[in-house]
């Protein structure tokens, strides 16, 4: 469904993403994984068509995004949950969740999935009144959720939806992505948590300094693996004395 194919996005002189390459099959949660600062957060943006490569190209079902508005993506079924959520504190919960179904044009099709989203995270449904900056943490990423999905994108895009959170609300969240796994979305997930990436996800890249430091299905990588990957283990080992 997705390709991302030798991207290259540089902030200033500053190089952010250098050749990065990966591929989203449809149905699948594929996991990023890296340390702050390794591009991940660049990589969604530059999918969501926010930022602009200076070199390479991302696909979806094989048509380029390259020249595409944000708008355009979202209408072509790419929907992004930001780090920190991003939602609109001075506007209610119900205004938050029309705002993602700006650009359908199916009227009909935005309020039934409006009652979907609310039986999904019913803790949302008494706050439709309510202005959204009064929600806690775990409240507002439903939020952020939910308001993506109004949008009935194919592919979501999350940054680091975690963050923030206590355990038991991310395994709340993690479960919640299981069932939205089920109804057929493909999820293209941020996280920095390794052990609940690879339990999460199909398929897992790791990044660091903005290159792809491993690859590979989640039930084949070890923990370990993903961690030296991460950090750069194996590559300071051999400069040592």
């Amino acid at each position: 469904m997705l390709r991302v194919q030798d991207l290259r996005v540089v902030y200033g002189r500053t190089p952010a993403l250098q050749s990065v390459s990966l591929e989203v099959r449809p149905r699948e949660v594929v996991g990023v994984v890296g340390t702050n600062g390794a591009g991940k957060s660049t990589l969604l943006l530059s999918i969501a068509g926010i930022l602009t490569p200076v070199q390479g190209d991302v696909l979806l079902d094989g048509r380029s995004l390259r020249n595409c508005a944000p708008e355009d993506i979202v209408r072509r079924g790419v929907a992004l949950v930001p780090e920190r959520r991003h939602i609109f504190h001075g506007m209610t919960v119900l205004e938050n969740l029309r705002m993602g179904g700006l650009f359908r044009k199916d009227k009909q099709g935005v309020a039934a999935d409006l009652e979907y989203v609310l039986n999904l995270f019913p803790v949302l449904r008494r706050f439709l009144p309510s202005r959204a900056g009064g929600l806690s943490g775990g409240e507002q990423q439903m939020l952020a959720l939910a308001r993506a999905l109004m949008g009935k994108p194919r592919l979501l895009l999350l940054d680091e939806p975690s963050l923030g959170l206590g355990p038991k609300i991310i395994d709340r969240f993690f479960e919640d992505l299981e069932v939205l796994r089920e109804t057929g979305l493909t999820i293209l997930l941020v996280e920095q948590s390794v052990e609940r990436l690879l339990d999460a996800a199909d398929r897992v890249y790791v990044l660091r300094t903005g290159q792809v430091a491993l690859e590979g299905a989640a039930a084949s990588l070890s923990r370990a693996e993903v961690q030296a990957a991460y950090f750069g283990i194996e590559e300071e080992a051999g400069t040592g004395p």
